[in-house]
C-alpha cells in the first residue's frame, strides 16, 4: 500500500468518527493535522512533552471519549456473551474430565466428588471471567478502544 493510500484511509476513518460524534471539532482538526503532517495551531508545533515523574518523552494524549450507552453496551456485550459461553464450555469440559477420573476410581457418586466438582467449576469460571476482562481491554471496538492510563491528573481532561 502506498503512503498516499494509507493517509487517505486514515483521513476517511477519522472523518467517519467525527461524523458519528466520536470526535469533537477540535479533536478532528488535531488528528487530521497530525495525519497530514502539519499543525494548524502554531502553539502545538511540537506535541512531545516531558513527563517529570517518569523522565520519558511522550506524545500529547488525545481527549477522552464520553462513555455513551452504545460504547457501554458494546463492552458489556463482549464480556457477557464470552463469559457465559466460554464459562459453560470450560466448566462443562472440566466437569466431564473430573467425572471420568472419578469413575475410574469408583468415586463418581460420592458427595466428596460432587463438592470437588462444584469448587473446581467455580475456580475455572472465575479464572475465565478474569480472562474475559483482559480480552475486553485488548479489543479494538468499532470506534474506540479501552486504555489503561496512570493516575496522573496532567494526562486526563
Amino acid at each position: 500500500m502506498s503512503l498516499e493510500n494509507g493517509i487517505a484511509e486514515q483521513l476517511a476513518k477519522v472523518t467517519t468518527l467525527h461524523a458519528n460524534g466520536a470526535l469533537s471539532d477540535s479533536e478532528f482538526s488535531a488528528v487530521k493535522s497530525k495525519i497530514i503532517g502539519h499543525s494548524e495551531n502554531p502553539k502545538q508545533e511540537n506535541p512531545k512533552q516531558e513527563n517529570p515523574k517518569q523522565g520519558i518523552s511522550q506524545r500529547a494524549l488525545p481527549s477522552k471519549l464520553e462513555p455513551t450507552w452504545d460504547r457501554v453496551i458494546a463492552v458489556w456485550w463482549l464480556m457477557a456473551w464470552r463469559s457465559v459461553v466460554g464459562g459453560l464450555l470450560l466448566t462443562g469440559m472440566v466437569g466431564l474430565i473430573i467425572r471420568f477420573i472419578g469413575e475410574a476410581f469408583d468415586e463418581s457418586t460420592t458427595d466428596n466428588m460432587a463438592v470437588m466438582m462444584v469448587i473446581i467449576a467455580w475456580v475455572v469460571a472465575w479464572a475465565w471471567a478474569v480472562a474475559v476482562v483482559k480480552m475486553a481491554l485488548q479489543k479494538k471496538y468499532s470506534d474506540f478502544y479501552l486504555v489503561l492510563a496512570p493516575d496522573d491528573p496532567r494526562l486526563v481532561d
